[in-house]
C-alpha cells in the first residue's frame, strides 16, 4: 500500500475536482484555502459563482501500526468545499450551486482512490468541526465535506 503525505492527498483531490468542473457548460472558478467571499457589491443581474476547498482535520482511523511492517497510520483527511453563488434569481443560484455539488460527488465516487494512491474518497454532509481552524465562518447551507482516506507514514499526515 502506498504511503502519502495530506498535501499530496489534496494534490490529487484537486485533480479530480478540476477535471469534474471542467466539464460543466460554465466552468467553476475556485480557490484552495482561502475562505474569503465573493465580491458582494458588484450589482450583475447573472449568477456568480465560486467553489472554494479548505483543509480540514486529520483524524486516525487506526492507531496501531501493524506488527513487523514499517510504521504507519491509516488517516481520514476532511476537506469542506463551499460553493458560493450570488446574484441572479435564486432558483438559479440553487440550480448553479446543485450542479456543482452532483459534478463533484459523481467525479469523486467514479475515482474513489484519487488515482490509486488513497484508500477511499467519498463526499459526506458538513459539519462545523470538519474545519482545521476554529472561527472560519461558511455557509453552511451548500457545503459539503469530501473525506479521504489514506495511509501516511507519521500519525499527523
Amino acid at each position: 500500500m502506498a504511503t502519502l503525505i495530506h498535501d499530496e492527498v489534496r494534490t490529487a483531490l484537486v485533480s479530480v475536482i478540476s477535471a469534474a468542473l471542467a466539464e460543466l457548460d460554465d466552468p467553476l472558478d475556485w480557490v484552495v484555502n482561502d475562505p474569503s467571499y465573493l465580491d458582494v457589491d458588484r450589482a450583475e443581474n447573472f449568477v456568480r459563482s465560486r467553489g472554494v476547498l479548505l483543509d480540514g482535520k486529520v483524524v486516525k482511523t487506526r492507531d496501531d501500526p501493524l506488527i513487523g511492517l514499517a510504521p504507519s497510520w491509516d488517516l481520514k483527511a476532511m476537506f469542506p468545499f463551499v460553493v458560493e453563488a450570488l446574484g441572479g434569481e435564486a432558483a438559479d443560484r440553487q440550480s448553479r450551486v446543485s450542479e456543482v455539488r452532483q459534478a463533484i460527488a459523481v467525479a469523486i465516487t467514479a475515482d474513489y482512490r484519487l488515482g490509486g494512491g488513497c484508500l477511499y474518497a467519498g463526499v459526506t454532509d458538513f459539519e462545523p468541526e470538519h474545519l482545521k481552524t476554529t472561527g472560519v465562518e461558511i455557509s453552511t447551507l451548500n457545503a459539503f465535506t469530501i473525506e479521504v482516506e489514506f495511509v501516511s507514514l507519521t500519525p499527523t499526515g
